[in-house]
């Protein structure tokens, strides 16, 4: 990462006056897009460029608009010696003014930088597998959001919140989101599938639940020369035949297509499509306790025994479950799970940032972990995240290109201390502790909800 540095200074230089310079020494790619925002612009505050940077310090701390703004009047009396007003509307105007193109942009280029760190040892099998999921995340309930991202059908006109869904693809190796899409609830995971399926490479893996276990879509990826190990249905998986027995429940099958032609797809994408397909089958039992499931049936396009065994699939699809930490980590960690923002553009745009400041997280605990010889997946992200916040501020006053590489490779060396101890199988409840408030709930419009009083009284009636 060191043929990042040298664009480095003259960006922090252009950018001074908010956290541009503090995020650019600890994120080292982020110093080509400071002197690419920023030096076409004359002096003022909030310039393209330091708007992404101040939206992407915003992200990175939970914090509000206001705070944000009174980060970017101290950082700016600092250096300028001129006061800032503290009112928040210049700079969500500017936010307004941030392109969609270039944020999709930056995206690319930290998810890229990620999978540049990623080692060959971190692989699996030689392969680069790649886990689908699906998430969904609410938002402001204005008439903008819920024109673009209804709410949910079963919830009662003015009572609920818009709701988009978003399909996200995660790296196994380096646990980076390489690729994501999003709609309204209108669109199933599926079909925000099929929208991305033309962003693998050959030789890919896909690893997802029995969500996306679907004819029509395996049959892409095999076209297209993409491996995949997905659950099976058992529900529309019937009409299929045992060709070859590999071993113990091991086999592989040809599966028929089925009769009816799924959503979202033409009849002549539908014609067009072969009569049957070849998959092998695997089956095994589950005894780890607290697992919602006794047995898990996998359908895969790998099909050599030899070259994959049967207990090579057992180990990986357990590893499926960290699709669902990394959007633990997004949603509730980086509080992604409720957005801010009050029009749909925006909306994007804010997902956006937040699946910016998550890859340059990962990319630093890549690094971390390169550094110390650990695995990725034994590094905390939530010390990770915390280490960046309280040493940002140290990091601007160190000018220099020395002082910056020591105390980068003390932060790299601060986060692998934090390693994550190893619990097989441990168990993990979905269940609460601690008890919500006993508040009404909002079942009516607010302008005809009437709040009973003294609710808890109500309660211990008969």
């Amino acid at each position: 990462m060191k043929y990042f540095m040298k664009k480095i200074d003259g960006g922090r230089r252009s950018a001074a006056g908010v956290p541009s310079g503090e995020l650019a020494m600890i994120f080292p790619q982020l110093g080509n897009i400071v002197d690419f925002t920023v030096d076409a612009f004359r002096e003022r505050v909030f310039t393209p460029g330091n708007t992404f940077f101040l939206f992407l310090w915003q992200t990175l701390n939970s914090a509000a608009c206001a705070e944000t703004v009174q980060k970017a009047a101290l950082h700016y009396w600092k250096s300028k010696g001129k006061p800032v007003s503290s009112g928040t509307s210049a700079y969500c105007q500017a936010r307004k003014k941030l392109s969609e193109t270039f944020l999709e942009k930056v995206f690319g280029l930290v998810a890229d930088s990620c999978e540049s760190e990623t080692r060959d040892a971190y692989l699996w099998m030689g392969r680069n597998v790649k886990i689908v999921d699906g998430t969904s995340v609410s938002m402001p309930d204005t008439p903008e959001n819920q024109g673009e991202y209804p709410q949910p059908s079963v919830q009662k006109k003015g009572c609920g919140f818009p709701v988009a869904r978003i399909l996200a693809v995660f790296s196994l190796a380096s646990g980076a989101l390489v690729n994501f899409a999003s709609s309204s609830l209108h669109s199933g995971e599926q079909t925000l599938f099929r929208g991305v399926m033309h962003l693998f490479g050959r030789g890919d893996v896909i690893l997802a639940d029995r969500g996306f276990c679907s004819y029509s879509g395996m049959e892409e990826l095999m076209e297209s020369g993409v491996d995949f190990i997905i659950r099976m249905r058992e529900k529309i998986i019937r009409n299929f035949t045992v060709v070859k027995r590999l071993g113990k429940d091991d086999v592989i099958i040809r599966w028929r297509k089925p009769p009816c032609r799924p959503k979202g797809m033409s009849r002549e994408e539908w014609i067009r499509l072969p009569d049957e397909i070849l998959l092998r089958k695997i089956r095994y039992l589950v005894s780890i306790p607290g697992f919602r499931t006794d047995s898990v049936t996998i359908l895969t396009s790998l099909t050599d025994p030899v070259l994959f065994p049967k207990e090579s699939f057992v180990e990986l699809y357990l590893r499926r479950w960290n699709a669902e930490l990394n959007l633990r980590h997004i949603k509730t960690t980086m509080e992604m799970d409720v957005l801010r923002c009050l029009t749909p553009d925006m909306i994007r745009k804010e997902i956006l940032v937040h699946l910016i400041a998550y890859n340059l997280v990962r990319h630093l605990m890549l690094r971390s972990a390169a550094a110390h010889s650990l695995r990725p997946d034994s590094v905390s992200f939530k010390y990770s995240l915390t280490a960046i916040g309280h040493w940002m501020q140290e990091v601007s006053f160190r000018n220099s290109k020395k002082h910056a590489e020591i105390l980068e490779e003390f932060i790299l060396s601060l986060i692998a201390d934090a390693v994550l101890p190893r619990r097989p199988f441990r168990r993990e409840p979905r269940a609460v502790k601690r008890r919500p408030k006993s508040y009404q709930l909002l079942t009516k419009p607010r302008k005809i909800f009437m709040e009973i009083q003294h609710i808890k009284k109500y309660k211990k009636s008969p």
